[in-house]
């Protein structure tokens, strides 16, 4: 979305409703004007974030005025919070895919496993450039530590992208990230789902 100028002059403008903004919030603008001659007028651009005020007034000819910016937040489309609850069905850890481990998923995987950190990248990892995700089954191209399709070996030590499910900026992207990922996972919007408020989301945000 680009700059969005609005002019208002004439003493019909006291008070304008703008809806311009992706998340529809209103806002709402004083201005005012004596007229168009020894009067003033005002210039209002906005965008997503900043709302621009420019007064005119006539002085021997229209005279820009000092310029203030307001900002403004943006809030999220899920600023109401979103559904989910874990059901452990494993759907999120079937199929091909890429598990992506930090330094810290390294170190209490291991711990977990009882292996050295060598030992567990020459067993458990594969290399992509300079990141490094978990190897998959070599017959059902599942997560390598799913258990009959439901349990995970090493829930209690799991990675940060397991942990932070489905709170991933690919899913909270807009609503139609969120429901095709509904689509996948049928913990989004369970009817037992508790309500995550948006702190909550941000915490996990991956």
């Amino acid at each position: 979305m680009g700059t969005t100028a609005i002019y208002l002059y004439g003493h019909t403008h006291r008070h304008t409703i703008a809806d311009l903004r992706p998340n529809s919030q209103p806002l709402l603008l004083n201005s005012g004007s004596t007229g168009h001659r020894n009067g003033s007028w005002n210039q209002l651009d906005l965008d997503e974030t900043t709302l621009t005020l420019t007064p005119y007034r006539w002085q021997e000819g229209w005279q820009e005025e000092k310029t203030q910016t307001f900002t403004f937040e943006t809030k999220a489309w899920y600023h109401q919070g979103l559904r989910f609850k874990c059901t452990g069905c494993g759907k999120c850890c079937t199929g091909a895919g890429f598990v992506w481990l930090e330094e810290e998923d390294v170190k209490n995987i291991s711990a977990r496993l009882e292996l050295t950190e060598d030992a567990f990248y020459k067993q458990y990892t594969r290399q992509l450039g300079f990141d490094t995700s978990l190897i998959e089954d070599p017959v059902t191209t599942d997560c390598i530590f799913l258990e009959d399709k439901k349990f995970c070996k090493i829930y209690d030590a799991r990675p940060k992208q397991c942990r932070t499910f489905p709170w991933w900026k690919g899913n909270l992207e807009n609503p139609q990230a969120w429901k095709e990922a509904k689509e996948r996972c049928e913990g989004i919007d369970h009817p037992e789902a508790p309500l995550i408020s948006l702190p909550e989301i941000e915490k996990n945000l991956e």
